[in-house]
């Protein structure tokens, strides 16, 4: 719907703006790569309406943004002790909130 909407505007000549750079990105649900591969001084503009929204007439100023973070952690696993199970749990805490499309507010 964003993708539309951007266009739609463009097309509008009714509409007055100053010049505009329309940014389109792919697989932004499954791991950001199309706003990963922008390099840096391909967008110019002073300003973001982020139409990635499931509701129509809404902007969002902002993005949620995204990072890929690979952490390497020694772990020291002792077979001998009680209990001892190949499985592994790991819990990331005190984080500020995020964007899971419309899952996390």
């Amino acid at each position: 719907m964003g993708a539309a909407m951007m266009l739609a505007l463009l097309e509008d000549e009714s509409q007055q703006h100053g010049p505009m750079q329309l940014l389109f990105t792919t697989n932004e649900e499954t791991g950001m790569d199309g706003a990963f591969a922008i390099k840096e001084g391909q967008v110019t503009g002073d300003y973001l309406l982020n139409l990635d929204t499931e509701v129509e007439h809404d902007f969002t100023v902002s993005c949620a943004g995204g990072c890929h973070v690979h952490v390497k952690i020694p772990l020291l696993r002792d077979n001998n002790q009680p209990g001892y199970d190949a499985g592994l749990s790991i819990t990331v805490t005190g984080l500020k909130g995020g964007h899971s499309g419309i899952e996390i507010n």
